[in-house]
């Protein structure tokens, strides 16, 4: 599965394209094959839109664990957002994912 984890996430550019939601599905049974390639495309902060899209994935897709591997990506779109992560409201969702990884945190220590 892993050299076809890139072009399925591809696929994840925009929710109005027919293959999305059927690639979403297949990313979602191997989440763990897919942090590396997303936290390389989040480094980027070329494509705000696929960018959203991706933290989408990982926010309903990924165990909170996985997410985390993601922080330091996360916290550069929380802090320092491109032009292109602000207009496309990737911030946002990036303090969503942080205050999800928090609070597993939290959990996980009671």
């Amino acid at each position: 599965m892993r050299p076809h984890v890139p072009g399925l996430l591809e696929w994840l550019q925009d929710s109005n394209w027919p293959p999305y939601e059927g690639c979403w599905r297949q990313l979602e049974r191997f989440p763990e094959l897919t942090i590396d390639p997303i936290r390389d495309e989040l480094r980027k902060g070329e494509d705000g839109w696929w960018e959203l899209s991706l933290l989408r994935f990982l926010h309903q897709a990924a165990p909170p664990p996985m997410i985390d591997k993601a922080r330091g990506e996360i916290e550069r779109i929380a802090q320092c957002p491109t032009q292109e992560e602000i207009d496309n409201d990737v911030v946002e969702l990036a303090h969503e994912c942080l205050q999800q990884m928090d609070d597993e945190g939290e959990r996980r220590k009671m």
